[in-house]
């Protein structure tokens, strides 16, 4: 486990060191001076200068950051004023905020096409592994362990597009072949609609092979994933905001470690794609209009485009302070939170 732990610090300083690789690309391409790189919190470990850039590696794995001429009034006589941020045009300081959320998501997307390039894409068992209760399925005596063979007098080959598509489809009732113990029955079933589309209320199972995918399908898998995982963000977003999701239910540094652990204990692939749900998850986060955040710094950069000038210090530091008082209390919650849940979650996780 320990291991693990170790080589999870390592993907998730990887994740990190992609982000504040953007910034530091961009604000290099924009013309803004790059007073540190930095990749870690806290003391310095390692350091080196290169140019007018100092390279750090901190000794606390989490976290990073690049600090920007013009940014620290301490050390504005650190560089040109033609290199501060606020300095260059406008485009080139919008494209360097959100550089480190763009480069987490195409870091996401490559590990999700090299997941699917080299283990190949896992293919749902039309054998039913759980069923809702009170589901159309329960109501119409369906069980676990029956394989559902045709829909409608058609063959299952692929879950998704033969099964799932196909009923979500369909209106009114629908004929499933059923084998159970080495016998064969048909079984009409009136599915639900939930959200909008029909369905009867049953898990597959996943089968035990992986099909191997062309290189064209990796690329297709790794955008469709990837995609599906942006708009997951909002939609947990959204749940938290109408309370159908619990503050408590979130996973913070600890969480994330754990749950990165367990997918790398199942394998390398599977835990290849955890990292990318993680990167993927970093950018879009950052990239939410709250202050400290990304997202924060691009709407004053708007605000800024509107009227033609910045907002004052004052109000721009009332704005930040007002922001890392609420992400602190927030991560304090969320900590606390995951310490308290961390043997119950080792044990849910099957560690």
């Amino acid at each position: 486990m320990t291991l693990g732990i170790l080589i999870t610090l390592l993907g998730l300083g990887l994740v990190i060191f992609v982000h504040e690789l953007g910034h530091l690309w961009a604000a290099k391409r924009a013309g803004i001076g790059v007073l540190e790189f930095s990749i870690g919190m806290g003391p310095k470990v390692l350091s080196r200068k290169f140019g007018e850039t100092l390279y750090a590696l901190r000794v606390f794995p989490l976290g990073g950051f690049v600090k920007l001429a013009g940014m620290d009034p301490d050390e504005d006589g650190a560089m040109p004023v033609s290199a501060h941020f606020q300095s260059r045009p406008m485009a080139g300081r919008m494209l360097t905020i959100v550089a480190g959320s763009l480069m987490n998501l195409s870091f996401g997307f490559l590990l999700f096409v090299c997941m699917f390039s080299f283990s190949g894409k896992a293919m749902v068992s039309p054998v039913i592994e759980g069923i809702l209760p009170e589901s159309p399925a329960a109501i119409s005596g369906l069980q676990t362990g029956d394989t559902i063979m045709t829909l409608n007098g058609n063959p299952i080959q692929d879950i998704n597009k033969d099964f799932i598509q196909v009923l979500q489809q369909s209106e009114g009732s629908v004929r499933l072949q059923i084998l159970r113990e080495e016998q064969t029955f048909e079984l009409p079933i009136t599915p639900a609609s939930v959200d909008g589309r029909a369905q009867i209320g049953v898990r597959f199972a996943i089968a035990t092979e992986n099909k191997p995918v062309g290189f064209r399908e990796a690329l297709d898998l790794g955008a469709q994933t990837t995609w599906n995982h942006i708009t997951m963000v909002f939609k947990t977003v959204s749940m938290l905001f109408s309370g159908k999701v619990s503050v408590k239910d979130m996973a913070g540094p600890v969480g994330i470690i754990q749950f990165a652990t367990a997918g790398l204990s199942h394998g390398f692939s599977q835990f290849v794609g955890i990292v990318a749900m993680i990167s993927i998850s970093l950018g879009v986060f950052n990239l939410f209009p709250f202050p400290v955040l990304d997202g924060g710094h691009l709407v004053l950069l708007m605000i800024e485009a509107v009227r033609g000038k910045p907002l004052s210090d004052t109000i721009n530091n009332r704005i930040q302070q007002f922001g890392t008082v609420i992400l602190i209390a927030l991560m304090i919650f969320i900590l606390f939170n995951d310490v308290s849940q961390w043997q119950s979650r080792w044990q849910l996780l099957g560690q």
